[in-house]
């Protein structure tokens, strides 16, 4: 079994033969131990059937009603870095105070790619959640966003608060239907601001309450990003359009920093995210690797290049992850495809 040990004959050996003949084998032992145990570690972060994350109106009601559920669970949790609240509301508050970072700048499409799979693996560990990360295609709701059957009170997240009730923060009206009726939040835009979780449609372009603009959804727009020729202009294009446009017409908790207190968040960067994937698919070689910009949008920051090496913080929510670790969705610590 160890080749290279002469094993020395017992009426030829001394004690001290003897003890350094069995120090080599528990050195072997020990060493090969170690490598066993650094192999099954490689193999525990081997990505080789990554699932695919779906979008939401492909899923079945028993899936619908599973994710509902893990939500829901999370609403209900005790927070694990504050001292109030719950640990749904953690995700906001990381998202107030760290995430407003990454906007404007190189790191908003990987801080939110860690930051889903954070969130994804949360409802899944704490709320036995047992399905991948659903996203909203908005491109197919391009020509009625308001109308789209994400809104519908039993098949979705429910939809715009009732808009004779008094204003919630960020303009919204609590919520009158579907599944998060009646939701509290804890934060809004950076303070504590105990709330229920409010939405009030508004088309950002003629300002019609209960309409939603679809024009940077429309297919010339997306053609326009689909072929964006680099990392920067892609992640520009992005998040200044797309993005953007749902969370002002949305509005509510939608339009703040602390959007995260609508579930309908989670699926809104899960598509933005998915976009970035086809992105890189069309050449994974260059675009797997491909990132900069200026690295975050802080003062001490704006003006340095962002680097692969640069990490991501979650404020103790998770550990620090690091650019380079979630370029790829197959990288071991993530393991999805869209």
């Amino acid at each position: 079994m160890f080749q290279g040990y002469a094993v020395v004959p017992e009426e030829d050996s001394t004690s001290e033969n003897s003890s350094i003949h069995f120090s080599c084998i528990g050195v072997i032992l020990a060493t090969t131990i170690l490598s066993l145990e650094l192999t099954k570690t490689s193999q525990l972060h081997r990505c080789e059937t990554p699932p695919t994350r779906r979008e939401w109106r492909s899923f079945w009601p028993h899936e619908k009603q599973n994710y509902i559920h893990a939500v829901q669970c999370l609403q209900g949790l005790p927070s694990q870095i504050t001292n109030q609240g719950t640990l749904f509301d953690d995700f906001v508050y990381v998202h107030m105070w760290e995430g407003w970072k990454s906007h404007d700048a190189a790191s908003f499409l990987p801080w939110h790619r860690a930051f889903l799979h954070i969130y994804e693996q949360t409802l899944a560990k704490k709320c036995h959640y047992r399905g991948s990360m659903p996203y909203w295609d908005w491109e197919v709701d391009w020509q009625n966003l308001a109308n789209s059957s994400i809104w519908d009170p039993e098949e979705g997240f429910g939809g715009e608060g009732d808009p004779n009730s008094p204003l919630s923060p960020g303009d919204g009206h609590c919520l009158i239907d579907g599944p998060f009726k009646g939701a509290q939040r804890l934060y809004f835009n950076g303070e504590v601001n105990p709330h229920c979780l409010g939405r009030a449609f508004i088309h950002f372009e003629t300002q019609q309450k209960g309409a939603l603009s679809g024009f940077h959804f429309r297919p010339e727009n997306m053609g326009m990003l689909k072929t964006a020729s680099d990392f920067n202009k892609f992640r520009e294009i992005l998040e200044d359009a797309a993005h953007n446009a749902l969370h002002w017409g949305i509005r509510g908790d939608f339009s703040s920093i602390s959007a995260g207190n609508d579930p309908i968040f989670w699926l809104h960067h899960a598509q933005l995210d998915r976009l970035w994937w086809h992105w890189q698919q069309e050449d994974p070689k260059a675009r797997e690797t491909q990132y900069y910009g200026k690295a975050f949008n802080t003062s001490n920051d704006q003006h340095r290049q962002g680097t692969l090496d640069d990490k991501l913080s979650f404020l103790g929510l998770w550990e620090d992850i690091k650019v380079s670790e979630v370029m790829r969705t197959d990288s071991g610590l993530l393991c999805y495809r869209y």
